[in-house]
C-alpha cells in the first residue's frame, strides 16, 4: 500500500558543475522521504577557459540563471513550503563565488549554500540511506561521480566511517588532462590515464576487499545504466547492478571512439555527456579495481536527498548541517 506523504513539502535546487537539478520530496508515514518531481536541465560550468581564467564566465552565469529561474518556477508551481538552493564544485572553486551568490539571492530571494566538499560527501550518505536497495546493508561504500568532482563515503552500521570529496569528476578530469572530446584515446593515453586515476583513488582510504556493498549516484551512472541496459536487451528497472567485465568492456568501446561515434553507438548518451563519457568510465572502473569489486548497484538517494532531510528534520533552521 502506498503511503501518503506527510510533513512540509521540500524543494532541493542542485547547482552542480554539469547539470542543475531539482528534487521537490515529503516523509511518508514510515519516515521515508517520498520524491514528488525531479527534473535536470543542462548548464555546464567547467570549461577550458573557465579552468584557465579561476572563475565561471559571464555566457555560464547567463544560462545558468535562465536555468534557475525555471527551477524556482517549477518550486512555485508545487506550492513548495521550502527552497534551498545548494551548489558544489564548480562555484566552490571559483573566484566569483561571492558575486554568484550576491546575484542569485537578489534575483531570486533565497540564499545560494555553496557546500565544501565534506559537506557535499556527508550529505551524499544521509541521502542514499534512503534507498530501500540497502535496506539492512551494514556496510556501505557509495561514490557520487559528478562533472567536478567525485564523492567517495564509506559506512557502517547507518553511520560513515569517511566521507571525501576529491576533484575526480569527468569534466576537472577532461580540462587537467587535457584529453579531446573529439578524438579516441590511445592505448598509451588509456594506460596513463588509468595508473593515474588508481593512484588518486588509492588515497582515498576505501578499504579493498571487504563485503560492502558498492553503491554509484550521478547522472554519468544514470546514463551508464540506460547503456548497460539497452545492450542487455532488457528494462531500466531490471539493470541496476553492473559488473565489473560490463565496465571495462564499455571502457574500451568508449575510450575507442571518436565523439561522433559514441553519439551513434550510445543513442541514449547526450552530447553533454558523451564528450566525457570515456572519463566517467574509466573512473568508475578504477575505483572498483581499487576496492576490489566485482559489481555495483545504481541508486538515485543522492546529495538532494540527504539535503532535504536535513531541511525537513530542521524544518529549514540554521541547524540544517549545509548551513
Amino acid at each position: 500500500m502506498i503511503q501518503q506523504a506527510s510533513g512540509p513539502k521540500v524543494a532541493v535546487i542542485d547547482i552542480g558543475s554539469n547539470t542543475s537539478k531539482i528534487l521537490i520530496s515529503q516523509f511518508d508515514q514510515n519516515g521515508s522521504l517520498a520524491p514528488n518531481l525531479e527534473k535536470s536541465f543542462p548548464c555546464r560550468l567547467i570549461s577550458s577557459e573557465s579552468q584557465k581564467r579561476g572563475f565561471i564566465l559571464p555566457d555560464q552565469l547567463k544560462q545558468l540563471f535562465a536555468v534557475l529561474e525555471q527551477l524556482v518556477s517549477i518550486s512555485e508551481e508545487e506550492s513548495s513550503d521550502h527552497l534551498t538552493l545548494v551548489a558544489t564544485e564548480a562555484i566552490r572553486r571559483s573566484a566569483n563565488q561571492e558575486e554568484i551568490k550576491a546575484v542569485i539571492e537578489e534575483k531570486f530571494a533565497h540564499k545560494l549554500h555553496v557546500l565544501s566538499g565534506q559537506q557535499e560527501a556527508e550529505l551524499i550518505a544521509d541521502g542514499v540511506r534512503f534507498d530501500p536497495l540497502i535496506k539492512g546493508e551494514t556496510h556501505l561504500q557509495v561514490f557520487d561521480l559528478g562533472g567536478g568532482s567525485l564523492e567517495i563515503i564509506e559506512s557502517m552500521d547507518g553511520h560513515s566511517t569517511f566521507a571525501k570529496s576529491v576533484p575526480l569528476g569527468a569534466l576537472s578530469l577532461a580540462e587537467r588532462l587535457n584529453v579531446s572530446s573529439e578524438n579516441p584515446l590511445s592505448l598509451s593515453k588509456v594506460e596513463e590515464f588509468n595508473d593515474y586515476l588508481f593512484s588518486e583513488i588509492s588515497k582515498v582510504g576505501l578499504t579493498n576487499g571487504t563485503t560492502a556493498k558498492l553503491i554509484g549516484l550521478g547522472g554519468a551512472i544514470f546514463f551508464m545504466r540506460k547503456i548497460l541496459a539497452e545492450q542487455r536487451g532488457v528494462g531500466f528497472e531490471d539493470c541496476k547492478q553492473f559488473t565489473l567485465e560490463e565496465i571495462t568492456v564499455l571502457t574500451e568501446a568508449s575510450c575507442g571512439m571518436s565523439m561522433t561515434e559514441r553519439i551513434s553507438a550510445f543513442p541514449h548518451l547526450p552530447s553533454d555527456r558523451a564528450d566525457v563519457f570515456p572519463l566517467v568510465c574509466l573512473v568508475v572502473e578504477q575505483l572498483m579495481k581499487v576496492v576490489g569489486k566485482e559489481h555495483f548497484y545504481h541508486s538515485f538517494c543522492n546529495l538532494r536527498y540527504g539535503v532535504a532531510s536535513n531541511i525537513a528534520k530542521f524544518k529549514g533552521s540554521p541547524g540544517c548541517s549545509f548551513d
